[in-house]
């Protein structure tokens, strides 16, 4: 799919109005199957590039959503905090997710693979990662994840611990 800024201007001003008066932007990225757009200063909007069931996009971002505020509860690192859940709407048939924006440069970019204190936060990052509470949830090792596998197979995979 492809979505402009003059879309997510549009969705915005439809959706939640108090944000119309922010700049939006295209934020260049890879490794990504979302078109990602600043807005403002303070906050960045997901749009997921490939069309599937609307419930089903909405379900992956609620967990997302968790997931991302979970995340923020066991790193001392910032991670990006749940804002809003937008609709589809005119020029975008899918929900999509608004969250905080976090300045920074990005690690592909900057190549940190010199940084002791890069490596040192990697590490504590890891760790806290490792000891984050999971209620039981893991993906099996001998298993490869595939993406073409629903949010709801996942889910109850990951609950019967498969």
């Amino acid at each position: 799919m492809d979505v402009t800024t003059e879309v997510v201007a549009t969705l915005i001003q439809e959706q939640f109005p108090r944000w119309s008066g922010k700049s939006i932007q295209l934020v260049s990225s890879t490794g990504t199957v979302n078109a990602i757009f600043r807005i403002g200063n303070d906050l960045s909007a997901r749009f997921p590039l490939r069309l599937t069931d609307a419930a089903e996009a909405l379900a992956v971002l609620e967990q997302e959503a968790q997931a991302s505020a979970e995340l923020a509860q066991v790193s001392r690192f910032p991670a990006p905090e749940p804002v809003a859940l937008g609709k589809p709407g005119t020029g975008y048939p899918m929900p999509w997710s608004v969250q905080t924006w976090l300045p920074g440069t990005i690690g592909f970019d900057a190549d940190p693979s010199g940084s002791d204190a890069f490596a040192e936060d990697l590490a504590v990052f890891i760790a806290a990662l490792r000891d984050a509470e999971t209620r039981g949830a893991a993906f099996r090792r001998r298993r490869s994840w595939r993406c073409s596998r629903s949010a709801r197979r996942l889910d109850g995979e990951m609950l019967r611990g498969e």
